[in-house]
């Protein structure tokens, strides 16, 4: 099955606001020239899709007329026609289940284009964006289609949201920057009528026990048959693949399962050369016989890629990502084939079982979903930062991480994880995902319902620093993890060249160590965003310079050009803080 790269369903509406939505989305797409789009009249809606060649047959009319209609990057052999049995056969619209693994969206609008369905997959990981009034209603997966249609100003944000903007960098559950606007939520149905809207909770993924009476040979054994077979036939739908590599587990999973089937694939590295990203991709390529280049991201991405990144993304979270562009960018120059993600791996894997549970205590009520150390803004400089009273506000922010750890079922560390999935994965990783979607295409083999659910049957001795995955690797694919990198302080498997590197490095004078051991130096990230913010100075920050009168009616300057100089003397948490400012700047300006 053929999936849309995005849509847009807008009901009524005037001449005016279908007008903006329409250049909102010219904006998007004249960044992929390439793209195709289909526009449907159906009764009172208009259905606007885009894609790559093909992209009408992404539809499909049911004998009543009404229309089905897909997006994303289906992982799956189920047809319209096996759709179409399915769908007819269920009475009730939100009992039916979406057929497909992956990235999927699956829309249903009535034939007098009244009534809308949405079934989003269980990780929400093509964020959904809609504003709903009594006579006419948006939805899109482009943020400023929606906010550019409805108009919305500084008067119609949320101080909440912009607070979660702020700390986080994202938002969560369904809140945005506007009141009005919201995101459809992960896993669910949402049906919009005369109404207005509903969401059911599909439960398709769920927290269990299943498995804590198993041992661990099984476990094991059974985690690697799944995610092989999640992975193989992701692989097989296509006759090559560009896989990105980094020094972390689940890239290297996915090139070694590769390597083992033959399939033919491009690696790729972004960044420096001394990182440990870039040290390890090395070191796995040349191991596992694929072809493997190290791209360097230039010093003025942060300013050029500002007119893409916020035509794709406005205010949906803040202005960190804009250094994969130029990795994509290069890739085009070579014409390479899909890209196979590992999005969502490490999450499913349990890498932030630890943290979260020692973060997160049953008596204890926090504003941060995660702990103070993955934030950007601290409550006491916000409180610094704004004239007016913010408490109330991170109030509400800690109602609502309250509510979303009870939206689950499962042990307290069960629940924790979809506090993960579906806040900062929903709402800010997919950015990687969709920016590949529109360059090349995109799979994500790990957002698997069968895989996923074994891992949420896990119990936490086998989550806690990824044990059963990295053990299951150790045993299964020992090449790749004699290799180091972000996962762990040392290689999974110690060999004894290494051992020998280890003990040179302590003989060595620090400085050396870098240049002559990159591995053992442990380079974990480079300064690419710092290095740019260097080279662009106060362009890289557009529109902050331009709105500094606006932010002084909100906001006290004074810890603003602080930053600012952190950031340039090396401050990478400083850089963060001006990018998610950045998209609060954007949308105080209006456009």
């Amino acid at each position: 099955m053929i999936g849309a790269i995005g849509f847009t369903l807008i009901k009524y509406g005037d001449a005016e606001q279908r007008g903006r939505a329409a250049k909102a989305l010219a904006a998007a797409l004249a960044h992929f020239p390439a793209l195709e789009q289909q526009s449907i009249l159906i009764g009172a809606t208009t259905l606007v899709l885009w894609g790559r060649e093909g992209v009408e047959d992404c539809t499909h009319t049911l004998p009543d007329g009404s229309l089905l209609a897909l997006i994303g990057s289906p992982i799956g052999k189920a047809s319209w026609a096996e759709v179409e049995n399915g769908f007819m056969d269920n009475k009730a619209r939100k009992d039916f289940r979406l057929p497909w693994d992956g990235r999927v969206i699956l829309l249903h609008i009535s034939s007098d284009g009244n009534d809308w369905t949405i079934w989003n997959d269980w990780l929400g990981s093509i964020p959904i964006f809609y504003t709903d009034f009594p006579d006419w209603r948006i939805a899109s997966t482009l943020e400023p289609v929606v906010v550019e249609s409805a108009q919305f100003t500084v008067d119609d944000m949320s101080l909440s949201g912009l607070l979660l903007l702020l700390t986080h960098g994202n938002y969560l559950a369904d809140w945005t920057l506007f009141k009005n606007m919201h995101t459809v939520s992960p896993d669910s149905v949402t049906q919009f009528d005369e109404h207005g809207y509903r969401t059911s909770a599909c439960h398709t993924i769920e927290a269990t026990d299943e498995r804590w009476e198993r041992g661990w040979e099984e476990l094991l054994e059974e985690m690697h048959a799944l995610v092989k077979k999640a992975i193989s036939q992701t692989l097989k739908t296509q006759p090559k693949w560009v896989v990105p590599l980094s020094g972390g587990l689940d890239s290297r999973l996915i090139a070694a399962i590769g390597a083992e089937m033959g399939v033919e694939m491009d690696t790729y590295t972004w960044g420096p050369p001394d990182t440990m990203d870039g040290v390890s991709a090395r070191q796995i390529a040349r191991v596992l016989h694929l072809p493997w280049q190290r791209i360097d991201l230039g010093d003025d991405y942060l300013a050029r890629c500002l007119p893409l990144w916020v035509d794709l993304f406005g205010s949906s979270m803040h202005f960190h990502g804009m250094y994969q562009i130029p990795f994509l960018e290069t890739l085009r120059a070579v014409a390479p084939a899909p890209i196979v993600s590992g999005f969502i791996g490490e999450c499913l894997a349990g890498y932030d079982v630890r943290f979260q549970t020692e973060h997160h205590q049953i008596a204890k009520r926090s504003y941060l979903s995660h702990p103070a150390y993955f934030m950007v803004w601290e409550a006491d400089e916000l409180r610094s930062l704004f004239f007016n009273s913010i408490d109330q506000a991170l109030e509400e922010i800690t109602d609502l991480i309250e509510g979303m750890k009870n939206l689950a079922t499962g042990l307290w560390f069960q629940r924790l994880r979809f506090l993960t999935m579906w806040g900062r994965q929903h709402h800010f990783t997919y950015f990687q995902s969709m920016l590949s979607d529109y360059y090349f295409g995109v799979a994500t083999p790990y957002i698997n319902r069968e895989y996923a659910q074994f891992c949420m049957s896990l119990p936490r001795a086998a989550l806690d620093e990824r044990r059963l995955q990295i053990d299951m690797m150790r045993r299964h694919y020992a090449k790749v993890m004699t290799i180091g990198g972000t996962y762990a302080t040392e290689p999974a498997v110690l060999t004894g060249r290494y051992l020998m590197k280890r003990r040179l490095a302590s003989l060595l004078p620090s400085t050396l160590v870098p240049r002559l051991l990159p591995m053992i130096a442990r380079v974990k990230k480079g300064k690419t965003d710092i290095n740019s913010l260097r080279a662009c100075g106060e362009e890289a920050l557009w529109p902050i310079p331009e709105t500094r009168k606006l932010l002084a009616e909100w906001m006290r300057l004074e810890p603003v050009d602080q930053a600012y100089a952190d950031a340039l003397a090396g401050d990478m948490l400083s850089v963060r803080k001006l990018q998610s400012l950045q998209a609060f700047a954007y949308r105080l300006r209006g456009r």
